[in-house]
């Protein structure tokens, strides 16, 4: 059966080839569960329940996981625990894929660290790896490096392979120290799979320790490999994905709490990214899939109160989209725009890369999000959907160059 599907077995004491009075109660049974199970369905169908919050935990320390629990559930959300390593990461994913969930606190991707370097619970995707099935949704998420300061391994393996390395023993399998190198690689590739996230993502780096296991004075403690891993990992970030460096452990109570409020900020930045880029004209009727990917290529700046903001692209225009704060926009030293939160401007601009004279000033402490129009140009070359929207647009006489 798949790992990633509830079963229910109901034994038969004797081979089932006909009807009698040891088969027929079994048969009983188990068509009563069903008809149960139907009835739950239904009225769990008429219940508003909660959005869910899909995390997984290094699985040392469960004062983490608790508090992570507690903050989320003050927020309105359900929380569902993975804590199993290999099980878990699977289970996860497909609970993800199947769009169950509204966001994903990542603190344990430790199968990444299998998969690089060959433990037991490498291959534990379904459909794809770890570190997927959010991102291809666009789910909001928050990932964190638990438990990749370990690498699992059968209590048999050879001793060649364990020869001079650090290795700790944990019920049946051998837990076994990765090195720098291996960190480096495993940095890198987690990066690779973030930087394909459709949605919102941030990634939360404890600069103490990935785990319990790794913090000053642990078996496992190597800051070295840690700093490696880190500094690999941000490295081969693209731009926008958002990174926290925290002096704390992955298991430190501080730390879990700022991933909580990175996600939550993620979950509403989604909200409004989208919202943000449907007040475009030629964006409203596009496929979801289309907001999303364009989503991707926002690029964050914060301005102070009082500061004028910049060409952010040359002498290139784009759209300037307010997440946080008032914008004022000043046309020909006459007319003046003020930009609330949510609010957009320059999708003429964006569309025909020419400049009007204009200015722009931060009325207050604000943050813009931007999108330059050649970086514009070169996604709808990708996307014949949305430069059949802006034609649509254009033949309207609503725009004229």
């Amino acid at each position: 059966s798949d790992l990633g599907k509830d079963v229910a077995v109901f034994s038969c004491p004797i081979k089932p080839e006909g009807l009698n009075r040891i088969v027929r109660p079994v048969l009983k049974r188990a068509s009563r569960a069903v008809v149960s199970m139907i009835e739950l369905g239904t009225v769990a169908s008429r219940m508003s329940d909660r959005p869910l919050i899909a995390a997984s935990c290094v699985g040392h320390s469960q004062s983490g996981v608790e508090r992570l629990k507690r903050m989320l559930g003050r927020e309105g959300y359900d929380v569902v625990c993975f804590t199993r390593k290999g099980a878990g990461g699977r289970v996860m994913e497909s609970v993800i894929s199947e769009g169950l969930v509204a966001g994903v606190v990542d603190l344990s991707p430790s199968e990444i660290a299998d998969e690089v370097v060959g433990g037991v619970f490498g291959a534990v995707g379904l459909g794809g790896g770890r570190l997927e099935a959010a991102g291809r949704r666009g789910i909001a998420a928050v990932v964190a490096p638990g438990g990749l300061d370990a690498v699992s391994l059968e209590s048999g393996s050879v001793q060649a392979r364990i020869e001079g390395r650090l290795v700790l023993e944990e019920g049946e399998k051998l837990l076994m120290r990765t090195s720098v190198v291996e960190c480096r690689e495993i940095g890198r590739t987690i990066a690779e799979r973030l930087n394909r996230y459709l949605g919102p993502v941030t990634v939360c780096l404890p600069l103490r320790g990935v785990s319990a296991l790794s913090g000053a004075g642990q078996p496992f403690h190597d800051p070295e490999a840690d700093r490696a891993l880190v500094d690999a990992l941000e490295g081969h970030l693209r731009k926008g994905v958002r990174v926290l460096r925290m002096k704390a452990n992955g298991e430190d109570a501080p730390f879990v709490e700022r991933c909580v409020v990175a996600l939550l900020e993620n979950i509403r930045r989604r909200e409004l990214d989208s919202e943000m880029l449907r007040r475009v004209p030629f964006l409203k009727n596009v496929s979801e899939v289309v907001v999303r990917e364009l989503a991707r290529l926002l690029e964050a700046f914060s301005f102070s109160e009082g500061e004028s903001v910049p060409s952010l692209e040359g002498d290139a225009t784009g759209l300037y989209c307010v997440s946080q704060g008032v914008l004022e926009v000043v046309q020909d030293d006459a007319m003046t725009i003020r930009l609330q939160t949510g609010e957009v401007y320059g999708a003429r601009e964006l569309v025909f890369g020419k400049s009007r004279p204009y200015r722009l000033l931060a009325v207050e402490n604000c943050e813009v999000l931007f999108l330059g129009s050649r970086a514009f140009e070169r996604f709808c070359e990708d996307h014949p959907e949305l430069e059949e929207s802006i034609a649509a647009l254009l033949t309207t006489g609503i725009w004229r160059e």
